[in-house]
């Protein structure tokens, strides 16, 4: 029996409509979510977003590592005290937010409209997933 892969692709996913749906089906079928470079500054509305895909990720079960670039604001403390979730500080390296599920990426910007570049390249995912693994030694 062959099973079909996904092809390996890379788009950019403008505005919260744009990538709203996407990385809602990537949790759903995820297995192993990690994410770097999380920061509380970023306009209100895309720290509620990612609220409300936290309580749907704790819903589902799903545990996830983060490491944060700040502490000690009121988004850093939603994360520190949410269910499945550990959460970590690097305050002197900040590289742009990376969410990583699985084999995909996701690296995203947050200036005027949230711009994303999704990454669906298994061996991209796993360097970023490596790379994560070896920020949260340090951490």
């Amino acid at each position: 029996i062959k099973t079909k892969e996904r092809p390996e692709t890379v788009s950019l996913v403008i505005g919260l409509r744009g990538i709203s749906p996407i990385v809602y089906s990537s949790l759903e079928k995820g297995k192993i979510i990690k994410i770097m470079g999380v920061n509380s500054t970023k306009d209100v509305k895309f720290n509620n977003f990612w609220m409300h895909w936290h309580k749907y990720r704790v819903s589902l079960k799903k545990k996830v590592k983060i490491i944060f670039s700040d502490k000690n604001t009121s988004y850093w403390r939603f994360f520190k005290h949410l269910k499945y979730t550990k959460v970590k500080e690097i305050l002197h390296f900040t590289p742009s937010a990376i969410l990583i599920i699985d084999d995909e990426a996701f690296i995203f910007s947050y200036e005027d409209k949230l711009t994303c570049i999704h990454i669906l390249t298994k061996s991209i995912a796993s360097s970023f997933s490596q790379f994560f693994d070896d920020l949260w030694k340090f951490a």
